[in-house]
């Protein structure tokens, strides 16, 4: 089984994710506060899940390949029997 450091951070910061997000909506409609936040280019706003991405140390392009790679691996095992 290949290893799965990214996706295991993110089994253990997804609930913290999902409540910090959870709160800065509430936050926007309850309080009327609205949250803008820029990157460098002009004009580009950042999602407030990447900021709590980048907040969190949760590196989705790790996720999606150890996904694949278990994804593969599952594929490889059903192949054989």
């Amino acid at each position: 089984m290949p290893m799965t450091p990214s996706l295991d951070h993110w089994r253990e910061v997804a609930p913290l994710h999902r409540a910090i997000g959870e709160f800065l909506e509430h936050v926007e409609e309850t309080h009327g506060l609205r949250f803008d936040f820029w990157n460098a280019r002009p004009g580009t706003p950042l999602e407030v899940s990447r900021l709590i991405d980048e907040f969190l140390e949760v590196d989705r392009e790790a996720i999606e390949r150890e996904r694949r790679a278990l994804l593969e691996q599952a594929s490889a095992g059903d192949a054989r029997g």
